[in-house]
């Protein structure tokens, strides 16, 4: 089944018409950092920013309120395929995982604003550049940009890449914030980016909807702390 692994993020995702193109080819580097993150028939979205840590959702990974989060001690349940286009496209390889982090928020009472993860692969993605990741210190940061995301639907065919673009709407909860991006189950997990200074900087990360809008965990100094953290130890 192509839902996120451990809660679905159901709910009307798509706003208006859908505007979500189809990536076809693997010219685009920023394209070549977000994959699929496998566990079994289950799939959400993942992006690589390190050449061997990804990012992704904490429901893709563990369940909420689990006393005994089976899958953060087994990390080699999943699997990760940066840049798959199609489902016999092997993209830039398959990478297992040798380590998950989650948020304690997520893990402990479910919060949706620590909805996060970070996996270490077994080895580094070679020939494929990370997305840049910024801390959002304030509201102008991500009001004043188009913002987009690439990941990988439930609703369309296993194994293609598919890319929206949108805006923000508004702050919501702690660390949060609601966008118009077009998704759809299975694209949990992905980075929503800026484009600024020349180059795609991750401002957050896509959720899930929540009454007919979608919802990002923001990288504000709280989460990309923490997220510095894991990847240094």
């Amino acid at each position: 089944m192509s839902l996120p692994l451990f809660a679905q993020d159901g709910g009307k995702a798509i706003m208006g018409a859908d505007t979500r193109d189809q990536v076809r080819n693997h010219n685009d580097p920023v394209s070549n950092a977000v994959g699929i993150l496998s566990y079994g028939a289950n799939w959400c979205t993942g992006t690589l920013i390190t050449p061997q840590h990804i990012i992704t959702n904490g429901h893709c990974v563990v369940k909420s309120n689990s006393k005994f989060p089976t899958t953060l001690k087994n990390p080699g349940v999943f699997t990760f395929t940066p840049g798959k286009l199609s489902a016999k496209d092997p993209g830039h390889g398959t990478y297992r995982a040798v380590r998950v982090q989650a948020f304690n928020g997520w893990l402990n009472s479910g919060n949706v604003d620590y909805d996060m993860a970070i996996l270490k692969l077994d080895r580094p993605v070679l020939g494929v550049k990370p997305i840049s990741i910024q801390r959002q210190d304030n509201l102008d940061n991500i009001a004043n940009f188009i913002l987009t995301l690439s990941g990988y639907s439930s609703k369309k065919p296993f194994g293609t890449q598919w890319l929206s673009n949108g805006t923000f709407i508004m702050i919501i909860g702690s660390n949060s914030f609601l966008h118009n991006l077009d998704t759809l189950p299975g694209t949990s997990g992905a980075v929503i980016r800026k484009y600024e200074g020349g180059r795609w900087i991750g401002v957050g990360i896509h959720r899930g909807s929540q009454n007919g809008m979608n919802r990002a965990v923001m990288f504000n100094q709280l989460v990309f702390k923490k997220i510095q953290d894991w990847i240094k130890n």
